[in-house]
């Protein structure tokens, strides 16, 4: 018997509507817990992510940045946590440990592809400013490419933790927010075991 409903709620990160829509679902719902999406990057800038994937830190940085000076949903939910005092359980793990599971040692020549792509469609031979371009470009493509790939496996982990936290708080109803292209693939998992699962 299907004892708990986890409501999905997808977003686009720091979009003023996506906020709204926060503080909308979570005033017209009782909810016993929240799920999150999150990764912990205090310690992003280190000799060993430095040393493995030099060309993700810069991108990763101004991301995070750009997130944190617009404010996210993520923050607004925190802000219901403490004010409701309901639970809030983030599902990722920190920068380090998604680095690592990303690393491989042909991410370089990934890298490497990429970058003299641009070179050739920027023609280097013209400026300076052409292999500025095609670095930072290269590092945004690269940016890319490494979302593309830790999704999945960022997903996998979110569903472990939220079989393992359903355990033991077996009654109530769920809110997870995540980004907008997660919640598909997050949805057929939670179905396929057993979960009750309503998009917000």
């Amino acid at each position: 018997m299907k004892e708990k409903t986890i409501f999905l709620l997808g977003t686009f990160h720091s979009f003023k509507k996506y906020k709204e829509k926060v503080r909308k679902v979570t005033k017209e719902n009782n909810f016993s817990g929240f799920f999150s999406e999150g990764v912990d990057s205090k310690k992003l800038i280190t000799k060993n992510n430095l040393t493995k994937e030099p060309f993700l830190i810069l991108p990763i940085y101004s991301f995070l940045k750009i997130l944190q000076s617009r404010g996210t949903e993520f923050d607004e939910l925190q802000k219901i946590s403490l004010k409701r005092k309901i639970s809030i359980y983030g599902l990722d793990e920190n920068i380090k440990s998604i680095l690592d599971r990303f690393h491989k040692q042909y991410n370089y020549f990934i890298y490497a592809f990429i970058f003299f792509l641009m070179l050739i469609i920027v023609d280097i031979g013209q400026s300076i400013i052409n292999l500025v371009f095609s670095f930072v470009f290269s590092s945004i493509l690269y940016f890319g490419y490494f979302i593309i790939i830790t999704s999945k496996i960022r997903e996998r982990i979110w569903i472990k933790r939220i079989v393992r936290i359903s355990k033991y708080k077996r009654k109530g109803n769920f809110l997870l927010v995540a980004g907008k292209f997660h919640i598909n693939r997050v949805k057929k998992e939670l179905i396929k075991r057993g979960f009750s699962v309503e998009v917000a």
